[in-house]
Protein backbone atom coordinates (compact mmCIF):
# COMPACT_ATOMS: atom_id res chain seq x y z
CA UNK A 1 0.00 0.00 0.00
CA UNK A 2 1.36 3.41 -0.97
CA UNK A 3 1.08 6.25 1.52
CA UNK A 4 2.52 9.76 1.66
CA UNK A 5 5.45 10.79 3.83
CA UNK A 6 3.08 12.74 6.12
CA UNK A 7 0.85 9.66 6.48
CA UNK A 8 3.89 7.49 7.19
CA UNK A 9 5.03 9.94 9.91
CA UNK A 10 1.61 9.98 11.57
CA UNK A 11 1.35 6.18 11.58
CA UNK A 12 4.90 5.86 12.89
CA UNK A 13 4.14 8.31 15.74
CA UNK A 14 0.96 6.47 16.70
CA UNK A 15 2.79 3.15 16.58
CA UNK A 16 5.53 4.39 18.91
CA UNK A 17 3.57 6.64 21.29
CA UNK A 18 0.07 5.21 21.28
CA UNK A 19 -3.17 7.21 20.86
CA UNK A 20 -2.62 10.97 20.52
CA UNK A 21 -4.64 14.15 20.23
CA UNK A 22 -4.42 15.89 16.83
CA UNK A 23 -2.53 18.83 18.33
CA UNK A 24 -0.01 16.43 19.88
CA UNK A 25 0.45 14.86 16.46
CA UNK A 26 1.03 18.27 14.87
CA UNK A 27 3.82 18.96 17.36
CA UNK A 28 5.35 15.54 16.82
CA UNK A 29 5.50 15.76 13.04
CA UNK A 30 6.20 19.52 12.94
CA UNK A 31 3.11 20.28 10.89
CA UNK A 32 0.11 22.57 11.18
CA UNK A 33 -3.06 21.35 12.84
CA UNK A 34 -4.96 21.88 9.59
CA UNK A 35 -2.58 19.68 7.66
CA UNK A 36 -2.71 16.99 10.35
CA UNK A 37 -6.50 17.00 10.16
CA UNK A 38 -6.36 16.36 6.41
CA UNK A 39 -3.79 13.58 6.81
CA UNK A 40 -5.76 11.89 9.60
CA UNK A 41 -8.99 12.14 7.57
CA UNK A 42 -7.34 10.35 4.65
CA UNK A 43 -5.87 7.67 6.93
CA UNK A 44 -9.26 7.17 8.58
CA UNK A 45 -10.95 6.82 5.19
CA UNK A 46 -8.44 4.06 4.38
CA UNK A 47 -9.13 2.31 7.70
CA UNK A 48 -5.63 2.95 9.08
CA UNK A 49 -6.65 5.11 12.05
CA UNK A 50 -9.82 5.90 13.98
CA UNK A 51 -10.89 9.03 15.77
CA UNK A 52 -12.84 8.84 19.03
CA UNK A 53 -13.79 10.97 22.02
CA UNK A 54 -11.75 10.82 25.22
CA UNK A 55 -13.52 9.08 28.07
CA UNK A 56 -12.14 11.68 30.50
CA UNK A 57 -13.21 14.72 28.45
CA UNK A 58 -15.74 14.29 25.64
CA UNK A 59 -14.51 17.51 24.02
CA UNK A 60 -11.13 15.92 23.30
CA UNK A 61 -10.57 13.90 20.11
CA UNK A 62 -8.11 10.99 20.22
CA UNK A 63 -6.48 9.42 17.14
CA UNK A 64 -5.66 5.69 17.40
CA UNK A 65 -3.91 3.42 14.93
CA UNK A 66 -5.96 0.42 13.79
CA UNK A 67 -4.78 -3.15 13.29
CA UNK A 68 -4.69 -2.48 9.56
CA UNK A 69 -2.66 0.67 10.16
CA UNK A 70 -0.26 -1.22 12.40
CA UNK A 71 0.23 -3.92 9.75
CA UNK A 72 0.80 -1.25 7.12
CA UNK A 73 3.49 0.63 9.03
CA UNK A 74 5.19 -2.61 10.06
CA UNK A 75 5.38 -3.65 6.40
CA UNK A 76 6.86 -0.29 5.39
CA UNK A 77 9.44 0.10 8.16
CA UNK A 78 12.05 -2.38 6.82
CA UNK A 79 12.25 -0.52 3.51
CA UNK A 80 12.41 2.77 5.39
CA UNK A 81 15.30 1.56 7.54
CA UNK A 82 17.15 0.28 4.45
CA UNK A 83 16.76 3.69 2.83
CA UNK A 84 18.05 5.45 5.93
CA UNK A 85 21.00 3.06 6.14
CA UNK A 86 21.84 3.74 2.50
CA UNK A 87 21.72 7.52 3.01
CA UNK A 88 23.95 7.29 6.07
CA UNK A 89 26.36 4.97 4.30
CA UNK A 90 28.45 7.96 3.16
CA UNK A 91 29.39 8.72 6.78
CA UNK A 92 32.51 7.40 8.48
CA UNK A 93 32.31 5.84 11.94
CA UNK A 94 33.60 9.12 13.38
CA UNK A 95 30.90 11.03 11.48
CA UNK A 96 28.25 8.72 12.91
CA UNK A 97 29.58 9.16 16.44
CA UNK A 98 29.42 12.94 16.01
CA UNK A 99 25.91 12.74 14.57
CA UNK A 100 24.76 10.52 17.44
CA UNK A 101 26.16 12.97 19.97
CA UNK A 102 24.44 15.92 18.30
CA UNK A 103 21.18 13.99 18.02
CA UNK A 104 21.21 13.24 21.74
CA UNK A 105 22.01 16.87 22.47
CA UNK A 106 19.19 18.18 20.31
CA UNK A 107 16.75 15.46 21.36
CA UNK A 108 16.71 16.22 25.09
CA UNK A 109 15.76 19.06 27.32
CA UNK A 110 12.37 20.46 26.29
CA UNK A 111 10.78 21.60 29.57
CA UNK A 112 7.72 23.63 30.57
CA UNK A 113 6.63 25.21 33.86
CA UNK A 114 3.25 25.64 35.51
CA UNK A 115 4.09 29.27 36.33
CA UNK A 116 4.47 31.83 33.56
CA UNK A 117 7.92 32.96 32.48
CA UNK A 118 7.08 36.42 33.84
CA UNK A 119 6.72 35.10 37.40
CA UNK A 120 9.85 35.81 39.51
CA UNK A 121 9.77 32.28 40.93
CA UNK A 122 10.73 30.90 37.52
CA UNK A 123 13.95 32.94 37.39
CA UNK A 124 15.79 29.99 38.94
CA UNK A 125 14.95 27.63 36.08
CA UNK A 126 17.74 28.87 33.75
CA UNK A 127 20.29 28.32 36.52
CA UNK A 128 19.27 24.64 36.75
CA UNK A 129 19.42 24.33 32.98
CA UNK A 130 22.89 25.88 32.85
CA UNK A 131 24.12 23.69 35.69
CA UNK A 132 22.99 20.54 33.84
CA UNK A 133 24.68 21.72 30.64
CA UNK A 134 27.91 22.50 32.49
CA UNK A 135 28.19 19.19 34.34
CA UNK A 136 27.55 17.21 31.14
CA UNK A 137 30.11 19.22 29.14
CA UNK A 138 27.38 20.58 26.89
CA UNK A 139 25.98 17.22 25.84
CA UNK A 140 22.62 17.88 27.52
CA UNK A 141 21.00 21.22 26.82
CA UNK A 142 17.75 22.25 28.47
CA UNK A 143 15.27 24.26 26.44
CA UNK A 144 12.70 25.83 28.73
CA UNK A 145 9.81 26.40 26.34
CA UNK A 146 7.75 28.52 28.74
CA UNK A 147 4.81 28.20 31.07
CA UNK A 148 1.02 27.92 30.68
CA UNK A 149 1.19 29.83 27.42
CA UNK A 150 3.00 26.80 25.94
CA UNK A 151 1.00 23.99 27.58
CA UNK A 152 -1.76 24.51 30.15
CA UNK A 153 -0.87 23.55 33.75
CA UNK A 154 -3.57 20.87 33.88
CA UNK A 155 -2.03 19.20 30.81
CA UNK A 156 1.65 19.42 31.68
CA UNK A 157 1.97 16.24 33.70
CA UNK A 158 0.25 14.26 30.94
CA UNK A 159 2.48 15.95 28.35
CA UNK A 160 5.54 14.69 30.24
CA UNK A 161 4.17 11.15 30.54
CA UNK A 162 3.34 11.03 26.83
CA UNK A 163 6.70 12.49 25.80
CA UNK A 164 5.27 15.66 24.29
CA UNK A 165 7.90 17.44 26.37
CA UNK A 166 10.89 15.96 28.17
CA UNK A 167 10.08 17.40 31.56
CA UNK A 168 8.32 20.03 33.63
CA UNK A 169 8.79 22.37 36.55
CA UNK A 170 5.46 21.64 38.11
CA UNK A 171 3.70 21.27 41.47
CA UNK A 172 2.18 18.08 42.83
CA UNK A 173 -1.17 19.88 42.93
CA UNK A 174 -1.49 19.15 39.23
CA UNK A 175 -1.23 15.39 39.67
CA UNK A 176 -1.83 14.54 43.33
CA UNK A 177 -5.38 13.44 42.48
CA UNK A 178 -3.70 10.40 40.88
CA UNK A 179 -1.54 9.71 43.93
CA UNK A 180 -2.82 11.25 47.17
CA UNK A 181 0.48 10.62 48.96
CA UNK A 182 2.00 13.46 46.92
CA UNK A 183 0.25 15.89 49.29
CA UNK A 184 2.71 14.81 51.96
CA UNK A 185 5.56 16.52 50.09
CA UNK A 186 4.48 19.81 51.64
CA UNK A 187 4.77 18.37 55.16
CA UNK A 188 8.42 17.35 55.14
CA UNK A 189 10.39 18.72 58.08
CA UNK A 190 13.69 18.11 56.29
CA UNK A 191 15.69 20.14 53.81
CA UNK A 192 15.77 18.77 50.24
CA UNK A 193 19.39 17.70 50.72
CA UNK A 194 18.55 15.83 53.93
CA UNK A 195 15.71 14.11 52.04
CA UNK A 196 18.33 12.67 49.68
CA UNK A 197 20.11 11.07 52.65
CA UNK A 198 17.29 9.64 54.74
CA UNK A 199 15.35 7.65 52.14
CA UNK A 200 12.69 10.31 51.49
CA UNK A 201 13.93 11.04 47.97
CA UNK A 202 13.98 7.34 47.04
CA UNK A 203 10.47 6.81 48.41
CA UNK A 204 8.92 9.61 46.38
CA UNK A 205 10.98 8.69 43.33
CA UNK A 206 9.31 5.28 43.47
CA UNK A 207 5.87 6.85 43.90
CA UNK A 208 6.47 9.08 40.87
CA UNK A 209 7.64 6.07 38.86
CA UNK A 210 4.20 4.50 39.38
CA UNK A 211 2.76 7.53 37.56
CA UNK A 212 5.18 7.15 34.67
CA UNK A 213 7.44 9.98 35.85
CA UNK A 214 11.06 10.41 36.86
CA UNK A 215 11.41 12.62 39.95
CA UNK A 216 14.59 14.74 39.88
CA UNK A 217 14.03 16.98 42.89
CA UNK A 218 12.48 20.22 44.07
CA UNK A 219 12.70 23.59 42.36
CA UNK A 220 10.99 25.81 44.95
CA UNK A 221 12.33 25.51 48.50
CA UNK A 222 12.04 27.47 51.73
CA UNK A 223 9.04 29.37 50.35
CA UNK A 224 6.18 29.06 52.83
CA UNK A 225 2.60 29.75 51.78
CA UNK A 226 0.61 32.62 53.26
CA UNK A 227 -3.06 33.53 53.21
CA UNK A 228 -3.71 36.89 51.51
CA UNK A 229 -7.05 38.67 51.92
CA UNK A 230 -8.85 41.82 50.78
CA UNK A 231 -9.92 42.59 54.35
CA UNK A 232 -8.28 42.60 57.78
CA UNK A 233 -8.35 39.24 59.57
CA UNK A 234 -7.31 39.47 63.21
CA UNK A 235 -8.08 35.90 64.33
CA UNK A 236 -8.27 32.55 62.51
CA UNK A 237 -12.02 32.41 63.16
CA UNK A 238 -12.51 35.50 60.95
CA UNK A 239 -11.48 33.41 57.93
CA UNK A 240 -14.70 31.44 58.24
CA UNK A 241 -16.89 31.83 55.17
CA UNK A 242 -14.27 33.55 53.01
CA UNK A 243 -13.83 32.28 49.47
CA UNK A 244 -10.08 31.86 48.95
CA UNK A 245 -8.28 30.81 45.80
CA UNK A 246 -6.18 27.67 45.96
CA UNK A 247 -4.89 25.03 43.57
CA UNK A 248 -3.58 22.49 46.03
CA UNK A 249 -5.28 19.59 47.75
CA UNK A 250 -3.36 20.09 50.98
CA UNK A 251 -4.43 23.75 51.15
CA UNK A 252 -8.02 22.71 50.56
CA UNK A 253 -7.86 20.54 53.69
CA UNK A 254 -6.53 23.45 55.73
CA UNK A 255 -9.09 25.97 54.47
CA UNK A 256 -12.03 23.68 55.04
CA UNK A 257 -11.02 23.07 58.65
CA UNK A 258 -10.68 26.84 59.08
CA UNK A 259 -14.25 27.17 57.80
CA UNK A 260 -13.17 28.97 54.63
CA UNK A 261 -14.23 27.91 51.13
CA UNK A 262 -11.42 26.83 48.77
CA UNK A 263 -11.90 27.89 45.15
CA UNK A 264 -9.73 26.25 42.51
CA UNK A 265 -8.28 28.82 40.10
CA UNK A 266 -5.27 28.35 37.82
CA UNK A 267 -2.46 30.92 38.36
CA UNK A 268 -3.32 32.71 35.11
CA UNK A 269 -6.88 33.37 36.28
CA UNK A 270 -6.23 34.68 39.81
CA UNK A 271 -6.16 38.36 38.90
CA UNK A 272 -9.45 38.11 37.04
CA UNK A 273 -11.04 36.20 39.92
CA UNK A 274 -9.97 38.94 42.34
CA UNK A 275 -11.19 41.72 40.05
CA UNK A 276 -14.57 40.01 39.64
CA UNK A 277 -14.94 39.49 43.39
CA UNK A 278 -15.13 35.72 42.92
CA UNK A 279 -12.59 35.26 45.71
CA UNK A 280 -11.61 37.37 48.72
CA UNK A 281 -7.99 36.28 48.66
CA UNK A 282 -5.66 33.41 47.91
CA UNK A 283 -2.85 31.19 49.16
CA UNK A 284 0.62 31.84 47.71
CA UNK A 285 4.21 32.51 48.78
CA UNK A 286 5.44 36.07 49.21
CA UNK A 287 7.34 36.16 45.93
CA UNK A 288 5.53 36.88 42.68
CA UNK A 289 2.30 38.41 43.98
CA UNK A 290 3.24 42.02 43.17
CA UNK A 291 4.51 41.20 39.68
CA UNK A 292 1.35 39.26 38.81
CA UNK A 293 -0.81 42.23 39.84
CA UNK A 294 -2.55 40.29 42.60
CA UNK A 295 -1.37 42.66 45.34
CA UNK A 296 -3.44 45.42 43.76
CA UNK A 297 -6.55 43.65 45.06
CA UNK A 298 -5.39 42.32 48.45
CA UNK A 299 -3.83 44.50 51.10
CA UNK A 300 -3.57 42.05 53.98
CA UNK A 301 -1.36 39.03 54.48
CA UNK A 302 -1.55 36.74 57.51
CA UNK A 303 2.11 36.67 58.49
CA UNK A 304 2.29 33.07 59.64
CA UNK A 305 3.72 30.84 56.91
CA UNK A 306 3.05 27.16 56.38
CA UNK A 307 4.06 24.40 53.90
CA UNK A 308 7.60 25.79 53.66
CA UNK A 309 8.77 22.57 52.02
CA UNK A 310 6.83 23.50 48.88
CA UNK A 311 5.40 20.87 46.59
CA UNK A 312 7.12 22.07 43.41
CA UNK A 313 8.89 19.23 41.62
CA UNK A 314 11.12 18.70 38.60
CA UNK A 315 9.78 15.72 36.70
CA UNK A 316 10.93 14.02 33.52
CA UNK A 317 9.69 11.55 30.93
CA UNK A 318 11.17 8.05 31.53
CA UNK A 319 12.02 7.50 27.85
CA UNK A 320 13.86 10.81 27.69
CA UNK A 321 15.63 9.92 30.92
CA UNK A 322 16.60 6.52 29.52
CA UNK A 323 18.44 8.22 26.65
CA UNK A 324 21.08 9.25 29.17
CA UNK A 325 23.82 6.91 30.28
CA UNK A 326 23.88 5.81 33.91
CA UNK A 327 26.76 8.21 34.53
CA UNK A 328 24.86 11.10 32.93
CA UNK A 329 21.78 10.33 35.00
CA UNK A 330 23.85 10.35 38.16
CA UNK A 331 25.45 13.64 37.12
CA UNK A 332 22.06 15.29 36.52
CA UNK A 333 20.77 14.12 39.92
CA UNK A 334 23.88 15.51 41.61
CA UNK A 335 23.51 18.80 39.73
CA UNK A 336 19.88 19.03 40.87
CA UNK A 337 20.92 18.42 44.49
CA UNK A 338 23.43 21.28 44.23
CA UNK A 339 20.74 23.42 42.65
CA UNK A 340 18.40 22.80 45.61
CA UNK A 341 21.01 24.15 48.01
CA UNK A 342 21.64 27.18 45.82
CA UNK A 343 18.01 28.23 45.47
CA UNK A 344 17.36 27.84 49.19
CA UNK A 345 19.48 30.90 49.90
CA UNK A 346 18.23 32.61 46.73
CA UNK A 347 14.62 32.47 47.86
CA UNK A 348 15.49 33.62 51.38
CA UNK A 349 16.93 36.80 49.91
CA UNK A 350 14.05 37.24 47.47
CA UNK A 351 11.53 37.06 50.32
CA UNK A 352 13.37 39.74 52.30
CA UNK A 353 13.27 42.08 49.32
CA UNK A 354 9.63 41.22 48.63
CA UNK A 355 8.58 42.11 52.18
CA UNK A 356 10.03 45.57 51.78
CA UNK A 357 8.36 46.00 48.40
CA UNK A 358 4.95 44.88 49.66
CA UNK A 359 5.09 47.13 52.72
CA UNK A 360 5.92 50.05 50.44
CA UNK A 361 2.80 49.17 48.43
CA UNK A 362 0.69 49.41 51.57
CA UNK A 363 0.24 45.71 52.26
CA UNK A 364 -0.33 45.04 55.97
CA UNK A 365 1.35 42.01 57.56
CA UNK A 366 -1.15 40.72 60.14
CA UNK A 367 0.07 38.84 63.21
CA UNK A 368 -2.10 36.63 65.42
CA UNK A 369 -1.64 36.18 69.15
CA UNK A 370 0.92 33.47 70.07
CA UNK A 371 -1.90 31.10 70.98
CA UNK A 372 -3.80 31.67 67.74
CA UNK A 373 -0.58 31.47 65.72
CA UNK A 374 0.28 28.06 67.15
CA UNK A 375 -3.23 26.72 66.58
CA UNK A 376 -3.28 28.12 63.04
CA UNK A 377 0.05 26.69 61.89
CA UNK A 378 -0.57 23.37 63.65
CA UNK A 379 -3.91 23.05 61.87
CA UNK A 380 -2.22 23.61 58.49
CA UNK A 381 -0.22 20.42 59.10
CA UNK A 382 -2.70 18.33 61.07
CA UNK A 383 -5.53 18.81 58.57
CA UNK A 384 -3.42 17.27 55.79
CA UNK A 385 -2.16 14.42 57.97
CA UNK A 386 -5.76 13.53 58.81
CA UNK A 387 -6.69 13.59 55.13
CA UNK A 388 -3.78 11.34 54.20
CA UNK A 389 -4.55 8.89 57.00
CA UNK A 390 -7.98 8.45 55.43
CA UNK A 391 -6.75 8.27 51.83
CA UNK A 392 -3.53 6.21 51.98
CA UNK A 393 -3.41 4.60 55.43
CA UNK A 394 -1.08 1.83 54.24
CA UNK A 395 1.62 4.38 53.34
CA UNK A 396 1.37 6.60 56.38
CA UNK A 397 3.82 4.85 58.76
CA UNK A 398 6.59 5.15 56.16
CA UNK A 399 5.66 8.70 55.13
CA UNK A 400 5.61 9.90 58.74
CA UNK A 401 8.93 8.19 59.46
CA UNK A 402 10.58 9.84 56.46
CA UNK A 403 8.92 13.25 56.81
CA UNK A 404 9.17 14.02 60.52
CA UNK A 405 12.22 14.72 62.62
CA UNK A 406 12.84 12.37 65.49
Amino acid sequence: MRISLAQFTVLSSLRSLGPLRPRDLSRKILSTSGNVTQVVSRLEADGLVVRSRSEDDRRVVIVTITEKGLRTIEELLPAFFRAVEKEFGVFTDQDLDTYATLSRKLGLGKFVSFLAASNPLTTVIPSWAQRVTDVTDGLITISWKGGPEEIGPTEQMEAVVRGEVDGAFIATSWYESLAREMQAMSLSEHTPWDERENGYFEFFSARHAKLGLVYLGRWLTNLPFFIWTDRPVRTPSELKGLRLRTRTGHADCFLRELGAEPVSVDPGGVKQALEAGEVSGFLFPLVGVAEEGWADHVKYIIDHGFYASQNATIIMNPKSWAKLTANQQRTVIEATADFERQIDSTFKQMQKLERRKLKAMGVEFVRFTPEDSLAYTSLSQDSVWRFLEAQVPELMPEIRRLSQRK
